[in-house]
């Protein structure tokens, strides 16, 4: 089903090949499943519902991530438009000497954590760094490939942003990476990356009423969020220099 799935909507082949095609396949393995439908029975059915269960925990997971990304993303809000209001805040932003370093998906949004800072201490660091890692499906990234830098803001409020692009066998490191994007003079030469600080979103996921996953699965996805790595160790970040700030996320 899957093949005459994909020959249809990818290849494009034509319905009258697929009909025969499909009879030929289909009468196989009809008769392949009808003679092993006996053994469910007997005590096959243990592996269907390893796999039922196993199944419905993956589609929950899926659909929880889609709504979180989703409601994360409304509640973080236009970079852009962040940047842009920053000169007109009141009372008026003090700048903290240093640099500050927050973990963020994508340079479209604003990291919670960033918003946190400006909304509850009227500060901001002098220099803001955003880093987004992106996974790539290679095994490892060259280093001339690796670093895609922006400024973004204007006026006093410029931030830089850093794709660093990793592949699944590379260390993720992010003190790493900056240092290493330093020394590929992409960053600013005297950027004290040394003594950096690091700010990280620490997203906690509350049920709500909302339409789109019932109660229990909602629980089910909450429960399985809650054994997710510590941001800190997965990303390497010094313990000594990061500060989790906390949000609240609706599912």
């Amino acid at each position: 089903m899957l093949f005459l799935a994909v020959a249809r909507l990818l290849w494009g082949a034509s319905k009258r090949r697929l009909v025969a095609v499909g009879a030929l396949l289909l009468t196989v393995e009809i008769a392949f499943f009808s003679s092993n439908i006996a053994k469910v029975a007997n005590g096959a059915w243990l592996s269907l519902a390893i796999g039922a269960v196993v199944s419905i925990v993956m589609i929950n997971w899926r659909k929880g991530h889609v709504i979180v990304t989703r409601n994360r993303v409304a509640q973080e809000g236009s970079l852009d438009q962040f940047l842009a209001g920053l000169a007109s805040c009141d009372p008026r932003l003090v700048r903290v000497p240093g640099v500050a370093v927050f973990l963020n998906p994508n340079n479209q949004t604003t990291p919670l954590a960033l918003r946190a800072e400006v909304e509850h201490t009227h500060a901001l660091h002098e220099k803001v760094v955003i880093v987004s890692v992106e996974t790539v499906g290679i095994p490892q990234v060259e280093d001339l490939d690796r670093f895609t830098v922006q400024q973004l803001g204007d006026g006093l409020f410029k931030v830089f942003h850093v794709t660093a692009r990793v592949g699944y066998r590379d260390t993720l490191d992010v003190p790493d990476l900056l240092h290493l994007c330093r020394k590929q003079g992409l960053l600013e030469r005297n950027l004290d990356l040394e003594h950096a600080s690091y700010f990280v979103s620490r997203i906690t996921i509350v049920p709500s009423d909302a339409p789109g996953m019932p109660r229990w699965r909602q629980k089910l996805f909450i429960a399985m969020a809650r054994n997710a790595a510590s941001p800190i160790e997965h990303f390497r970040l010094p313990a000594d220099r990061t500060l989790l700030v906390g949000s609240q996320v609706a599912l």
